[in-house]
């Protein structure tokens, strides 16, 4: 997580960055009045949220930009697989409607979001990850099966022997209630 503090309307002066684990244990009550988390962390990601809701200051903003899982639980599971096999690090992509859920569990109201696609071609992908020896072949070939039945849920497309993708990325902002 990300903790911005610094004046209303002013983007860069008292601006404060620190990166945190799940607990926030580095810093005080509501005292931030812009909390940013690039991925919701592995595990307990009610926790993580409520963590996110304590130390920011009345009417400050949480914001979450996190790729999201498809609907389809099917879909969801075969693309969670296939982020495993890239970096064996990763937990779980979340829903959409999970993630909105979120918000509302830790008494935030219902957030603003918009969304973008993030694209990419996989080998480049494959250059950046952390798969072990032997998962590349399998993550291709997972992209290279979804161009054909979606399977992934994301969009995949064939363009001779590159496989380009697009992962579906959403910004959700809420601001805490001032009581």
């Amino acid at each position: 997580m990300d903790v911005h503090r610094g004046r209303r309307g002013h983007a860069l002066p008292g601006l404060v960055r620190k990166r945190l684990d799940t607990a926030c244990r580095e810093i005080d009550m509501q005292e931030h009045q812009l909390l940013h988390c690039g991925a919701l962390a592995a595990g307990d990601h009610e926790h993580f949220m409520r963590e996110m809701v304590r130390v920011c200051a009345p009417a400050g903003r949480i914001v979450v930009v996190d790729t999201c899982a498809s609907e389809d639980p099917a879909k969801a599971a075969e693309f969670n697989r296939l982020e495993k096999l890239r970096d064996p690090s990763h937990a779980r992509n979340l829903t959409l409607t999970e993630l909105r859920g979120f918000f509302r569990t830790v008494g935030l109201p219902e957030p603003q979001m918009t969304s973008y696609e993030l694209r990419g071609e996989v080998r480049s992908l494959l250059a950046r990850s952390f798969p072990n020896p032997g998962d590349g072949l399998k993550i291709i070939e997972m992209f290279r099966a979804s161009a054909a039945d979606d399977r992934l849920g994301i969009p995949v497309r064939l363009d001779g022997d590159k496989i380009h993708y697009a992962y579906p990325v959403t910004i959700l902002a809420a601001q805490r209630p001032t009581q």
